[in-house]
């Protein structure tokens, strides 16, 4: 981009020249006065002054635009490096906490995976008449075996506590 900035402004000497040359050579300045003097009335012949004028105002008013332009610039890269940085850290933490969750559930299912776990004991089919003393037994064996799993960490001595429940209630509706 300096370099584009450097040619343009050899660019715009060079027509400087060129046009000071022109206007010696055919006089201009001289010209434009003859034109005017008859216009004096409206005040042609400050024209060149105005225009003058009109030209420093607008180098200033680009030059003024060109450092807006620049700080907008620098804002918005350091925005985009502090927006890149917070998306580093947005997928970081997602991930903690994806892995906090995959360690939880992990947990929970050393935790409660025994007692939720399906059971090698299966309420198979129910007598026509059950037992009493089978069901009043199964009711005090329930929290035992839960405990046992629990404290053991086998699943084979885990019972459902759903399954059991269920069985519990059919056996002493019946009774």
């Amino acid at each position: 981009m300096q370099t584009a900035a450097r040619r343009d402004l050899a660019w715009m000497a060079g027509a400087a020249v060129l046009v000071i040359f022109i206007s010696m050579h055919f006089e201009l300045s001289e010209r434009l006065l003859a034109w005017s003097r008859p216009w004096e009335r409206y005040q042609l012949d400050e024209l060149p002054g105005i225009l003058l004028f009109i030209a420093a105002a607008l180098t200033w008013f680009a030059w003024r635009r060109m450092r807006e332009a620049q700080t907008a610039l620098a804002r918005r890269e350091t925005l985009e490096k502090e927006l890149a940085g917070a998306l580093v850290d947005n997928q970081r933490l997602s991930h903690s906490y994806v892995q906090v969750q995959e360690e939880e559930r992990r947990n929970l299912a050393v935790v409660a995976g025994p007692m939720i776990a399906t059971d090698r004991v299966v309420v198979r089919d129910r007598p026509a008449e059950p037992d009493q003393r089978f069901a009043r037994g199964r009711l005090d064996l329930v929290p035992l075996l839960e405990f046992g799993a629990a404290a053991a960490g086998r699943e084979d001595r885990v019972v459902r506590r759903r399954s059991v429940g269920i069985g519990v209630r059919e056996a002493t509706r019946d009774g």
